[in-house]
């Protein structure tokens, strides 16, 4: 019986944590644009694209192609996702000179340039250990798969989507909800 009641426990965590501190973050920053009804409106059809294209890449490439594509994709965003959720809780454990330095970086170099408009940024040295960290991780579930690592990234991809959407009103949010129930349902 105990075990059922941690497992539970754990299930309820898992599914109102993220909704909790995302929102805690949504609602903490100011968002220069919120999502608009034709956004809400087109989210779950630009969707059903992106599922079509993934069963192109699929049907065309061949399953590990894609699936070795998809793993580099969600490193990348995973390293990203366990940056942005776990920094906020890392810093206050670092002194205040170590948060207060920054160091530049800039895009302008000829990789990224590729892919990335040339922008600069500036990090603090717990930004970088916290990058790094996140890479350790998103790295370590990409070679093993372990069950915890998924569940470390699934938590940080939730409580960011969540901190990063704003949806302005009630409706906008209605009219997501239900387009994307009906994208759950017909594909």
């Amino acid at each position: 019986m105990s075990d059922l009641l941690l497992a539970y426990g754990a299930l309820f965590g898992m599914a109102m944590l993220p909704v909790f501190i995302g929102s805690k973050r949504s609602v903490a920053q100011t968002f220069e644009q919120t999502m608009s009804t034709k956004d809400a409106v087109m989210f779950p059809v630009i969707a059903s694209g992106m599922l079509f294209g993934l069963y192109l890449l699929f049907k065309f490439l061949g399953k590990e192609y894609v699936n070795y594509l998809l793993s580099l994709y969600f490193l990348a965003l995973g390293t990203y996702a366990v940056w942005g959720t776990f920094t906020p809780f890392i810093a206050p454990i670092f002194p205040q000179p170590m948060r207060a330095k920054r160091f530049a970086f800039s895009t302008n170099f000829w990789p990224l340039k590729l892919v990335l408009e040339p922008t600069s940024t500036q990090l603090s040295f717990v930004d970088v250990f916290t990058l790094l960290a996140s890479g350790i991780v998103a790295a370590t579930y990409f070679l093993g798969r372990h069950w915890i690592l998924n569940n470390v990234l699934g938590l940080s991809f939730s409580i960011e989507g969540i901190a990063l959407l704003s949806l302005g009103n009630f409706k906008i949010a209605s009219l997501l909800v239900v387009g994307l129930v009906f994208y759950d349902i017909f594909w």
